[in-house]
């Protein structure tokens, strides 16, 4: 079955951020956030500094490495042990040193500090597939494959396959299958294949309900595989139509789950798909109607979708987060927060405070993976240098290619002061016009943004998975194609 097309526009932060948010004036709110340093930071004027003076100081407290695979982690994983999720993002979505990093984090946290989740900015449902996969060492056979939907090298990637198989082999040594790490999507996309999951679990345990729900979702039926049609074709009565009887479908599972002595993964897994198809519908609604709403709709499931997972594994869990800077990081620290946009970052500081530790990921030059067009192919394009007044252009001053740069825990009130300053921060989407020449950019206030920085001054493309590259596996697996 052929993906669907849902994610029709640069809303979803994979295309080119809007004009204001290039040179939008510093951020509505000053103050420091949950993790920011506090008010003796703030208390201290940033003296008027060059950037090579800015980036010396920075280089002080900087954790320089010479690879990812070499890097030192120690520090890292002391300043991520009293997190309860912790974020990894990535300026981009093609860069191949972004994802190899997060994999290195990542794995050096289930091994040392127990983290039992990771969540992808991905799909519910085809992240599914892979928990099972690494999980159980199996995938059913299925009418669809995972991460199939544009843009698919997102996730079907030769970088994300070597972290899969990693994970695979992690929870092999693991007996219990419910203390092994699992893996979920965050996102809310994947709409028609939430509703082909609830269908089929309510016909395994309650046919006649399985009736009901395929009466209800029939209002979505002429835009389930384009759902972003939905936001131009629907009249305002089919969408309070589709909004009530979706939200029925929800209620009712939820209702049944208090009714329960105690629920199963199967059930979890439906009433996240049904949650899913709701807050899909409610977000292909406002789109229509413009504005931040809808951004802000995809970060508060984001959000409602951790909320449940750190509840399903458990009152101790932990979670480590992969996603765009533009989720991870806090929105109010940027140009985002001031037209009116949220994020997950910014969300999750509300809800853990310190116990959210969030990690951004920059690079000044090389090449990326992105799309000319939408449904377009995969392109290996030239990325920078960055634009000279830009964070990306400072850090190049400290002549380190590689670094961790622990900002909340080592870098001194005065700089973290001077690295509030609100500069460009670059942030590319999936799609990127071949006439532009490819810098996007947010104003950001680095130290009140991010906890942490993973600076990669050269990066490359990440490689897309083609059909030769999977050949001989089974065909139940995941990332068949």
């Amino acid at each position: 079955m052929s993906a669907p097309n849902e994610d029709p526009t640069p809303e979803e932060g994979h295309g080119q951020t809007e004009e204001d948010d290039y040179e939008g004036d510093a951020p509505s709110r000053t103050e420091p956030s949950a993790a920011s340093p506090g008010d003796d930071a703030v208390a201290v004027m940033p003296e008027d500094v060059s950037d090579e003076e800015l980036a010396t100081e920075v280089l002080d407290f900087a954790e320089p490495f010479e690879s990812i695979g070499r890097a030192d982690l120690d520090g890292f994983l002391r300043r991520a042990s009293g997190a309860r999720v912790v974020l990894l993002g990535a300026s981009t979505h093609g860069t191949s040193e972004f994802h190899r990093m997060r994999s290195r984090l990542t794995r050096e946290l289930l091994a040392v500090h127990d983290f039992d989740f990771v969540a992808l900015e991905a799909d519910w449902s085809d992240t599914a597939r892979i928990d099972r996969y690494v999980r159980d060492g199996d995938v059913p056979e299925s009418e669809w494959t995972a991460f199939a939907r544009f843009p698919r090298w997102l996730w079907r990637n030769r970088e994300t396959r070597e972290f899969v198989e990693s994970l695979r082999d992690f929870n092999s040594g693991i007996g219990e299958r419910g203390d092994r790490v699992a893996l979920h999507g965050l996102d809310l996309f994947g709409m028609n294949d939430s509703v082909r999951e609830i269908l089929e679990y309510l016909e395994r345990v309650d046919p006649e309900a399985a009736d009901e729900a395929r009466s209800r979702y029939s209002c979505l039926a002429p835009w389930q595989d384009e759902p972003g049609r939905y936001t131009s074709e629907a009249t305002r009565e089919t969408f309070e139509e589709c909004e009530e009887a979706v939200m029925a479908q929800l209620r009712e599972l939820l209702e049944e789950r208090l009714a329960l002595p105690g629920i199963g993964e199967d059930f979890v897994q439906a009433v996240q798909n049904a949650r899913l198809v709701a807050d899909a519908e409610r977000y292909y609604r406002l789109l229509y109607r413009g504005g931040a709403k809808a951004w802000n709709v995809r970060e508060e499931h984001m959000l409602d979708t951790l909320r449940m997972l750190l509840a399903h594994h458990g009152p101790d869990s932990r979670g480590v987060v992969w996603a765009h800077n533009a989720h991870v990081g806090d929105a109010s620290a940027t140009s985002m927060g001031r037209r009116g946009r949220t994020s997950l970052g910014e969300l999750a500081r509300e809800e853990l405070d310190k116990r959210a530790y969030l990690v951004g990921m920059v690079t000044d030059r090389g090449s990326v993976t992105v799309a000319s067009r939408w449904e377009g192919p995969p392109e290996t394009r030239e990325l920078g240098p960055a634009r000279d007044d830009s964070y990306e252009h400072l850090l190049t001053h400290m002549e380190e290619p590689r670094a961790l740069l622990p900002i909340h825990h080592r870098a001194p009130p005065a700089v973290r002061e001077r690295l509030a300053d609100t500069r460009p921060l670059r942030t590319v989407g999936v799609v990127r016009d071949p006439g532009d020449d490819g810098d996007e950019y947010v104003q950001a206030s680095l130290s009140r943004q991010f906890d942490e920085l993973v600076w990669l001054e050269e990066t490359d493309a990440l490689t897309p998975l083609d059909s030769e590259q999977v050949e001989g596996e089974p065909e139940t697996y995941p990332f068949g194609l």
